[in-house]
């Protein structure tokens, strides 16, 4: 198995029949071997206990639907199977809130470990331990039901939602159990306790039970009755009675609590007393008190002879207390001392369900709320990070319909800190409570609605407290999220602030045609950490437009997105799995919501590894969304020209690690990697046209933190784009960038370094463009890796707008940049920044490089400046094995740029504009992100191939 193994809240066993552990002798304390005393591998041999073992795997598990849309979000699954990692498998079965569950990302799948803010965590039950659970709880409230696997999961003898809730304290961050009186010891993985084994019998087990006939009564009577209760079958001697004078009924009553282990010893010492337990009754009302768990009891007392009635008595106890000694006579043992061992850990879950919710007051007539039929609670977000496991849970309705005419009082209590901690709700002269409103709460607002009036909706603002920690000699950052202010929409069309206005913005707003009838959240360390709204098509309302329900699911930063938008779908990577979505706040990026704000567009830029994005405008403004800093990789748009985006294709790996956007014209350009794991096209719905994308960055890393999920923005007022936004590529299968060279332009000549693969990023560099400057031409000494240098970019001197520069690899971001730069900072620049490893490669041909020392690496210029004129390239000389080596460019006035990459050696190629049959035109560089081991986070030049065309 996988991980730690997980175990059943009631009995601690496993959920698999575990293979046979070799039997180790124990040690004395002197050191020397000595076995078990008695052999219990002899009383019970691994091959019974094997086939008695099967109905481990008969097992559920009680979870929580945070999707479910009524007032109760807890769900009992059908049957269920083990995964490693701490996850089941498991079967829908019959709850309502377990049928709207989607599984479907996860074939299946729930965890049943707990952690944090991010997995609630399922409880696993064997069904039999169930059986025994719901037994406590019919008695405990008086009633008779008899709940089994084969029963409707909706009547079980308690509410599953309070039962999650009472349990919570118990439950720790991947724990394997709860902390209850199992009678075990925790193991990573399950095997069978051998000096226990008979607490993973089936406690449903009850085959002792069979008829006796009077002689093996009387027969088994001397040896069991004495090991039972500890006597024998009367009196013996002749001593002075105490008993014999006093009433029947006294001393009938005085033995009905006496302790069973004790009761023997009081049959020996006085005849009265063995007169007065052969009664039936007796024997009847020990077992009731004895053995509660024995819910057999009736069917077998009242099908017996009166004589066996005491012999059933010590036949169960002898089952439930001594099962060994059941062994040793060579009597059946049977899961009665689990059963006895389940029904007292399941008195502790009772114990604590009382705390939270009174059994008496569930079985009592209570009038409860109109409204809790036919209320639904559509998403029940978290609001708050929790620590601790323990919460507490409270739902608020209005009574009746009339109530919500009245005039009422909202109060909102705040913690020290300024978290929302509990609120109270006072509507005719009743309050009900949210959480806690205790008086050492920080401080309290008011609202008071007049009558008639009532909330619209709610708009939480979340604010955070960064935290900084080590990990791994890493400075990390962690943030504590938490309710700072509450914006009240009312009916009346007021708008009511209190606390903080600047955090991140949650809304709460019931369907069209339904108005807020209740309240509900969750109260973990002192603040909410969950808050919902209860809507119903009776709550008081007004017309109100729809919103895409992303915009209701999501989190956002600074502001809510505009009402009428559309939201696809966000996607995420595998690094993102402890994310908690409800408290990742998505940003956005707008493009424009209609087509006078698209006109403004001229580009879109993104971070090396996207970590920052940016519009421009054409009055020179700019909007951005992420962290600022380092270089951008612009692409022009022609807003004004009529030019837009029209879709994007989405790479995802560990993160989403790179975009492509994709215009209307078929321009494409693309920012950070252009391959990994998987790929996404993202077009608009009908009738609908790109506005913008929304993402948010949630994972802590360095040096701040990458994007975590990212999606479209659609609008209804942006006409639908002309054009498929799908990455274009050629006929060769290259995706060229911005867009392919002219159809009279062909590969000339072998390609210097990495062969291109299917979908490879290409960029074409026209020889008869003019140049005006080429940035990032970065040397690599010996000792650095050349996919640490990153790639250039050059300028053009035409009227080319739109591309009045290509980039060929951004440049790194952690060479040391400033002039007075020492080689003492270059050999402590951060190596292979944000790249990946995986494996080791081997050039054939080993790069040489061109600088000796890194004094002279830095003092190579790395930026080559060309007269303003009309200045062409006319040759590059390339180095270059199995990948680039290095590149360096020369131009018609017979200058030469300063050498990129690791320029020793011989060259590999010269490659000259002009021809006289084949006309050379321009150089192909191919861009992709691995090399020799390692994978950069964005794409970097690999190789490069002549381009010409027939004259």
């Amino acid at each position: 198995m996988g991980g730690w193994d997980y175990y059943c809240f009631l009995c601690y066993a496993g959920f698999f029949n575990p293979e046979d552990e070799e039997d180790e002798p124990v040690s004395d304390e002197d050191g020397t071997k000595t076995q078990r005393e008695p052999d219990l591998k002899k009383l019970f041999p691994r091959a019974d206990v094997s086939r008695r073992l099967d109905w481990l795997s008969d097992f559920r598990t009680i979870g929580v639907n945070r999707k479910a849309t009524g007032v109760k979000q807890c769900y009992l699954s059908g049957r269920a199977s083990v995964e490693e990692y701490g996850r089941a498998v498991i079967e829908l079965g019959d709850h309502p809130n377990a049928l709207s569950l989607d599984l479907s990302s996860t074939n299946g799948e729930v965890t049943c470990y707990r952690h944090g803010s991010q997995e609630d965590g399922d409880l696993p039950v064997h069904e039999s331990c169930l059986t025994v659970l719901c037994e406590a709880f019919a008695q405990a409230r008086g009633i008779k039901t008899r709940w089994t696997a084969a029963c409707p999961s909706t009547t079980l003898p308690f509410d599953l939602d309070t039962l999650f809730a009472c349990l919570a304290p118990a439950r720790q961050d991947y724990g394997s159990c709860l902390n209850l009186g199992h009678e075990l010891q925790t193991e990573q993985y399950f095997f069978i306790e051998w000096d226990d084994v008979y607490y993973y019998f089936d406690p449903l087990d009850s085959r002792h039970i069979t008829p006796k006939t009077e002689q093996n009564i009387k027969r088994e009577n001397s040896h069991a009755q004495h090991s039972a209760v500890g006597g024998a079958n009367g009196p013996q001697g002749r001593t002075v009675d105490c008993f014999s004078r006093l009433p029947e009924e006294l001393v009938r009553a005085t033995l009905l609590y006496v302790p069973a282990e004790d009761l023997g010893s009081l049959l020996l010492s006085s005849r009265r007393i063995y007169e007065v337990t052969e009664s039936n009754s007796f024997w009847s009302e020990r077992m009731r008190i004895d053995a509660p768990w024995y819910w057999e009891k009736a069917e077998v007392l009242s099908s017996t002879a009166d004589h066996e009635k005491h012999r059933e008595y010590i036949d169960v106890m002898m089952q439930a207390l001594r099962p060994v000694e059941v062994a040793k006579r060579g009597g059946l043992v049977s899961g009665l001392a689990n059963r006895q061992r389940i029904w007292q850990v399941s008195q502790e879950v009772v114990r604590l369900y009382e705390l939270i919710s009174p059994l008496a007051a569930e079985s009592s007539t209570t009038e409860s709320s109109v409204f809790e039929e036919g209320a639904v609670c559509r998403y029940f977000p978290r609001v708050a990070d929790q620590a601790s496991t323990a919460f507490k849970a409270d739902t608020v309705f209005f009574s009746t319909v009339p109530d919500q005419h009245l005039s009422k009082s909202i109060e909102l209590y705040w913690s020290n800190a300024g978290a929302l901690c509990g609120l109270s709700i006072s509507v005719g002269g009743s309050t009900s409570v949210c959480g806690d409103c205790s008086a050492s709460a920080g401080t309290k607002d008011t609202l008071a609605l007049p009558d008639d009036d009532w909330l619209e909706k709610l708009v939480l603002d979340v604010s955070s407290s960064p935290k900084t920690y080590e990990q791994n000699g890493v400075t990390r950052t962690k943030y504590d999220h938490f309710v700072s202010g509450i914006t009240c929409y009312t009916l009346s069309g007021e708008q009511h602030q209190f606390g903080r206005t600047d955090g991140n913005k949650r809304l709460l707003e019931p369907l069209q045609g339904k108005g807020i009838v209740g309240l509900r959240t969750e109260l973990a360390d002192g603040i909410i950490t969950r808050f919902g709204i209860l809507e119903h098509v009776d709550g008081l309302t007004k017309h109100r437009a729809a919103n895409d329900q992303k915009r209701l699911d999501l989190l956002w930063r600074g502001n809510l997105p505009p009402q009428h938008l559309r939201f696809s779908d966000f996607q995420t990577g595998y690094w993102s799995f402890d994310t908690v979505w409800d408290l990742a706040p998505m940003e956005q990026l707008m493009f424009g919501t209609t087509e006078m704000e698209l006109a403004t567009v001229t580009g879109f830029g993104a971070s090396t590894d996207c970590r920052c994005f940016e519009v421009y405008r054409n009055d020179g403004s700019k909007q951005r969304i992420g962290t600022a800093g380092g270089p951008m990789k612009v692409m022009r748009i022609d807003g004004p020209g009529g030019e837009r985006i029209g879709g994007f294709r989405l790479v995802v790996g560990a993160l989403p690690v790179g975009i492509t956007i994709i215009t209307t014209r078929g321009r494409q350009s693309t920012f950070g990697k252009s391959r990994d794991n998987t790929s996404s096209v993202y077009r608009p719905d009908h009738g609908f046209g790109v506005a913008g994308i929304y993402c948010s960055f949630e994972y802590d890393s360095t040096p701040s933190r990458q994007m975590s999920s990212l999606s479209l923005i659609q609008s209804p007022d942006i006409g639908a784009p002309g054009a498929d936004p799908r990455v274009h590529l050629d006929e060769s299968g290259l995706a060229w960038e911005p867009r392919p060279p002219s159809p009279s332009w062909h590969d000339s000549g072998p390609v210097y370094g990495m062969k291109h693969p299917r979908g490879a990023v290409v960029v074409a560099l026209d020889f008869s463009r003019p140049v005006t400057r080429i940035q990032g031409l970065l040397p690599a000494p010996e000792w650095l890796s050349i996919i640490e240098l990153g790639g250039w970019t050059i300028d053009f001197g035409d009227d080319c707008h739109l591309e009045q520069s290509s980039t060929f690899g951004m440049t790194s971001e952690v060479w040391p940049n400033h002039p007075n730069a020492t080689a003492e900072e270059f050999q402590a620049m951060k190596r292979f920044d944000r790249m990946a490893m995986g494996g080791r490669e081997v050039d054939s041909v080993p790069p040489l490089a061109h600088v000796r020392t890194d004094a002279e690496a830095l003092a190579q210029p790395r930026t080559w400046e060309l007269s303003p004129g009309d200045e062409r390239l006319t040759s590059v000389t390339v180095w270059a094995g199995d990948y680039l080596h290095g590149i360096q460019f020369h131009s018609e006035s017979g200058k030469s740029s300063p050498r990129w990459g690791k320029c020793g050696g011989q060259p590999a190629a010269h490659i000259r504009a002009g021809g006289d049959t084949e006309l050379i035109v321009g150089l192909k560089v191919i861009l992709g992100t691995h090399r020799l081991g390692r994978t950069a986070c964005c794409d970097v030049p690999l190789g490069v191939q002549a381009m010409s065309k027939v004259l």
